[in-house]
């Protein structure tokens, strides 16, 4: 089986590896980002659903 794939296996190694740490790292600020966004959705979720801040409350006079 090996015999067969050294041709991927050696570009995987060669090429792929090397690629690996990049993808991390994007992957780590991706992740970051979607934090941030699911903290300010639950923050104020009508400015992130509606484009503007939360109502606001009826007050009887």
């Amino acid at each position: 089986i090996l015999g067969e794939n050294r041709a991927a296996i050696n570009s995987f190694a060669s090429d792929g590896l090397g690629q690996l740490g990049p993808t991390l790292t994007e992957l780590r600020r991706l992740i970051r980002d979607l934090r941030q966004v699911s903290d300010r959705l639950e923050g104020n979720p009508a400015r992130y659903l509606l484009g503007r801040d939360a109502p606001k409350e009826f007050e009887p006079k």
